[in-house]
């Protein structure tokens, strides 16, 4: 079923519906819950999901740091007179 279709459906259910607020607000619910639910990866851009792969590829191959390891150093730094 093509975008229009679905579209001219949900419409002729509201209106077939009007004088039935309980599926009304259902069906509001639901579409609220549905737009909610959105994957976080759809909304970043092309930089930040090639920067997400380029650091998972990174942590694949153990170049990492530990976080202890950097804040011990950080520690460090600042404490330096």
């Amino acid at each position: 079923m093509k975008d229009l279709e679905i579209q001219m459906n949900l419409i002729q259910l509201i209106m077939e519906n009007k004088g039935n607020p309980l599926f009304l607000k259902k069906l509001s619910d639901y579409a609220q819950q549905l737009m909610q639910e959105q994957d976080w990866w759809d909304d970043l851009s092309e930089t930040q999901k090639n920067f997400v792969h380029k650091s998972a590829k990174q942590i694949d191959e153990g170049k990492v740091v530990p976080n202890a390891v950097v804040r011990e150093e950080i520690k460090k730094r600042l404490s330096k007179p």
